[in-house]
């Protein structure tokens, strides 16, 4: 879904470089990779030729043919979690240069806001957080330009899917064919709150509006049935406001995103409607407590996050 927010930022490259140390890796002659990690908050990406790499990505998924390292190995990195805390969102951009001399970017995002800490406790159990693509303190995750590997779940079914298979290919080839690979992290946040980053992404803004829209409309749905009304007057009710389509996002002048709280609370109300239909009143309503936060954790920018573990 985020990936569709992918419109070229124009902040500075000195941001990226002033946030983590550069890496250099030479993947051949025409081709040279740098990674930038957040080093500050205890963030690192690990690059293909990097003592390692390939035993870490073992230490995940075992012997298990996994497609998307197959074809995209050489340009995947490792994110490892040196902190403290949950990591629970995080937003990675590669950046190249193509024969044409054009700059372009892919970029990978992944996020799990119900891992977000609510009073300091988690709302998640240890089986789904292990499944998902959060990253526990000193634990790590592949990221590859087509998505995060954590385990070798779901690998096989993958591997036979030819259209998906071709796809992850044809990207392989295309950054075969580029010079001065550049993958970043442009932002994080962790269990309680904190994000660290560039925000070259907007990633920080993306995420508080998810967050905000959901929650409000949770908060909506438990208080008007708090005050008699009905879930069904509620459904009908959020039925007839939402638009017949999603609403669009474009960017502002300054490259902030602009809708997102609409496009956020369409999701959320086409969430809810989806569990009323297909469940009754009953578990609509419990998905709704379920979800609600009661002391929500603080969503902020932190320059670095204490309690890391070199």
């Amino acid at each position: 879904m985020l990936q569709k927010l992918r419109i070229v930022a124009g902040l500075a490259v000195l941001m990226l470089m002033l946030v983590g140390g550069w890496k250099w890796r030479k993947v051949s002659a025409q081709e040279t990779i740098r990674a930038i990690g957040i080093s500050d908050a205890g963030l690192t990406l690990v690059t293909p030729l990097e003592p390692g790499f390939d035993g870490m990505i073992k230490g995940l998924i075992g012997e298990n043919h996994v497609p998307e390292l197959a074809s995209l190995r050489d340009y995947s990195v490792i994110l490892h979690n040196h902190s403290n805390q949950t990591v629970v969102a995080y937003y990675l951009r590669w950046e190249f240069t193509e024969p044409d001399g054009n700059r372009t970017q892919m970029d990978m995002t992944e996020n799990r806001i119900t891992r977000f800490l609510d009073g300091g406790y988690k709302k998640t159990d240890a089986e789904n957080d292990g499944l998902g693509p959060t990253i526990a303190p000193q634990s790590w995750v592949v990221v590859t330009p087509r998505r995060v590997v954590k385990t070798g779940a779901g690998a096989e079914s993958r591997s036979s899917n030819g259209r998906y298979v071709s796809h992850l290919e044809q990207v392989s080839s295309k950054f075969a064919e580029a010079s001065d690979i550049r993958v970043s992290l442009d932002g994080a946040f962790f269990e309680d709150g904190s994000f660290v980053g560039p925000n070259e992404s907007h990633f920080f803004e993306i995420i508080k509006s998810q967050v905000r829209a959901k929650q409000n409309l949770l908060s909506y749905i438990i208080m008007s049935v708090g005050q008699g009304r009905t879930v069904d007057d509620v459904a009908n009710e959020l039925k007839t406001s939402l638009p017949a389509s999603r609403p669009e996002l474009s960017r502002t002048a300054d490259g902030s995103i602009s809708g997102l709280d609409d496009y956020f609370r369409f999701q959320y109300v086409s969430e809810f409607l989806g569990v009323y239909r297909g469940n009754g009143a009953f578990l609509a309503l419990g998905w709704a407590h379920q979800g609600l936060y009661q002391h929500p954790a603080r969503l902020e920018k932190k320059s670095s996050i204490e309690g890391k573990t070199p």
